[in-house]
């Protein structure tokens, strides 16, 4: 379960007028301490989840 991650406070999906949805909550001082900004979350759960092209 992604609730297992560490420094995973919420992660929940919302089917929202037909589309799926998934709301990520970052622990922003659980990500200072590895050394990674908010946008660096976002980048790695956007290519974890097939949003972004890695190639």
């Amino acid at each position: 379960m992604v609730k297992s991650v560490p420094g995973v406070s919420s992660a929940h999906a919302k089917c929202l007028t037909g589309g799926r949805y998934i709301d990520i909550d970052i622990d922003r001082a659980a990500a200072a301490r590895q050394g990674m900004s908010v946008a660096g979350v976002q980048s790695i759960v956007s290519t974890a989840i097939g949003g972004e092209t890695i190639g």
